[in-house]
């Protein structure tokens, strides 16, 4: 339960807290992509399919990182969800 003490700038602590996790998550998987197409890119036959389908990943998480809101908690629960799955799955095969 919040209380108003809570409440800053509208949303409430938990609120600003999944806000900036899943920023930090968002965050992370851009940088991973990045690296992934770098990596590719340096290749000395690159795969240009793979390539594209990281852009397109990390296009859209660049997206979704810019349309989250602090106050939209159903957003942040949903990339602390999957994309945080995608994270974990990408960092364990590392």
């Amino acid at each position: 339960m919040t209380s108003e003490q809570d409440r800053i700038q509208g949303w409430s602590l938990e609120e600003g807290v999944k806000y900036e996790v899943a920023q930090d998550v968002l965050m992370q998987l851009i940088a991973i992509a990045g690296r992934q197409i770098r990596q590719l890119e340096d290749q000395p036959e690159p795969d240009q399919a793979e390539i594209a389908q990281w852009q397109e990943r990390r296009s859209t998480w660049i997206r979704r990182r810019h349309e989250l809101l602090p106050t939209d908690a159903e957003a942040n629960q949903q990339v602390l969800d999957e994309d945080g799955q995608i994270l974990r799955a990408l960092q364990d095969a590392e």
